[in-house]
């Protein structure tokens, strides 16, 4: 429910630009815990294993690492794209609710390991679903915005390239540096280029 003075809960705490560092910060750490966890585990290669197969590691450092590294990063990402839905208007409403949406679905990643079996694998593809609908309602504001559509344009086609013609332990891992990026470059866009998108940023950079 909204205040009395009409603003959404978290409107106030979160600013947008909070909102804008949580999205340069949020891909940052998830890379840091990513290395670390593949570096303990000292087999973990890129290409041939899945991202997931290091919440099971033999070394339970790694393992803790990748795990809370998903529901940290999923946590933070919830704020980041309810922040988004609250702050922006247009179609990046609905980017940042299904944002929003994935990230839970990527906490449930972290919460229940690849070895939890089906739940693990609906969570991740689930998650991978609603980054894609938040990228198309992203890439729709840029084309209406007239702001480099081709970025998204080229995520979007990449990352259906990737999944049509590699393998899974291949895709993923960059798919998620794909969402890694765009997300670095939603948070940029929010906090130096606000004035120029009157299509889509509601409230002022503070």
């Amino acid at each position: 429910m909204s205040g009395t003075d009409g603003k959404l809960p978290l409107e106030e705490i979160v600013s947008i630009k909070t909102c804008s560092i949580l999205a340069v910060l949020i891909p940052v750490v998830f890379a840091i815990l990513w290395i670390c966890s593949a570096t303990l585990d000292g087999d973990w290669t890129f290409g041939r294993d899945s991202l997931s197969r290091m919440g099971i590691s033999d070394d339970p450092v790694s393992a803790a690492l990748f795990n809370y590294g998903c529901m940290v990063t999923g946590a933070l990402g919830f704020i980041l794209g309810y922040a988004t839905a609250v702050h922006e208007k247009g179609y990046n409403t609905y980017c940042g609710a299904a944002y929003s949406a994935g990230m839970v679905f990527l906490m449930v990643v972290g919460i229940c390991p690849m070895d939890q079996g089906i739940i693990h694998y609906i969570a991740a593809g689930v998650f991978g679903i609603f980054m894609f609908i938040a990228l198309i309602f992203s890439a729709l504001t840029d084309y209406y915005q007239k702001w480099h559509p081709e970025v998204d344009l080229i995520i979007m086609a990449a990352a259906l390239i990737l999944i049509a013609t590699q393998v899974f332990e291949m895709w993923e891992p960059l798919l998620v540096i794909f969402v890694m990026l765009w997300t670095i470059i939603h948070g940029i866009k929010m906090r130096m280029f606000a004035d120029q998108f009157p299509l889509c940023i509601k409230n002022k950079v503070d």
